[in-house]
């Protein structure tokens, strides 16, 4: 009899072991917190991929990108969690940046670090009710002959960028200016080769003495060429097909220090960072062979 009592515990144990995944006295899912989620969209106007738009939430100093349909999605801490261990309260921003286009935000309200039920911009799942319609400052083009030659020393190469500027800019100041004279103002800049191939070959970054621009001031509704003159070098280069485009950052006084700090201010500098800042480029695919 105590053989068969014994057995039926020993039965008993192995099935609660096979069985019983959780503690029997807690229930995981019940005492989990949810995190909540800020999910939305962005539209450009002119038709562009929306992919590479930043998106940043103040105070919080949360930041994304938008995917090749424009989608985000941003996860809020717990409240605990929030402000050195004080939850948020209060309206705050978000905002969505891309260089050569205007920037724009939307407001959402929380209390005590969670969503406000029944806003105006964003529903109760956490879903931005309406797509940010972005609207562009301008575009631009290289325009270069293909394939551009090196001979075995170097060439002089003369790139016009044509620009269409869709609203008024008042200052580009990645142009550096140089000179003063008021007839032709003269800045310093550069040209960017981006490798098609990424994972084989090194982007070529190639500072231009003079981009001649005639204007400070970029009118609305106006096209304008800038010139530039460089020389390649042919060890400087692989003969593979390169992405060509100019250095460009657009002064938009409306953008805060502390989003440029979330962004990265090295990402709107001249060097490789800059590949990551988020403009939308029209590059000119080129290829790039040698003759010795």
């Amino acid at each position: 009899m105590k053989k068969i009592i014994t057995l039926l515990i020993i039965i008993n144990i192995l099935f609660l072991l096979n069985h019983c995944t959780k503690n029997p006295f807690s229930n995981d899912d019940n005492n989990k917190i949810k995190k909540e989620k800020i999910k939305g969209k962005v539209i450009l106007s002119d038709g562009v991929t929306p992919d590479n738009i930043f998106v940043w939430l103040e105070e919080f100093n949360l930041s994304t990108y938008t995917d090749s349909n424009g989608e985000f999605s941003l996860t809020l801490p717990l409240p605990e969690t929030q402000a050195n261990g004080n939850s948020y309260n209060g309206k705050f921003g978000v905002f969505y940046y891309s260089g050569n286009y205007k920037m724009d935000s939307i407001t959402i309200e929380l209390a005590e670090g969670k969503l406000v039920p029944d806003q105006f911009n964003i529903d109760n799942n956490g879903k931005i009710r309406h797509s940010k319609i972005l609207y562009p400052y301008l575009n631009y083009e290289a325009q270069v002959l293909d394939p551009i030659i090196i001979g075995s020393d170097s060439i002089t190469l003369i790139i016009d960028v044509n620009i269409n500027i869709y609203d008024d800019i008042n200052n580009i100041f990645s142009f550096r200016k140089y000179g003063h004279e008021k007839d032709r103002p003269y800045t310093r800049t550069g040209m960017i080769f981006e490798p098609v191939d990424k994972e084989n070959y090194e982007p070529i970054l190639i500072k231009s003495e003079e981009g001649y621009l005639f204007d400070d001031h970029l009118k609305k509704d106006t096209s304008m060429k800038w010139k530039f003159e460089i020389t390649l070098i042919a060890d400087d280069f692989y003969e593979t097909d390169y992405l060509i485009y100019p250095y460009l950052v657009i002064d938009q006084p409306e953008v805060s220090e502390k989003l440029l700090d979330a962004l990265g201010k090295e990402k709107m500098e001249f060097g490789i960072d800059y590949l990551d800042y988020p403009i939308k480029k029209e590059p000119k695919i080129v290829k790039i062979e040698k003759m010795f």
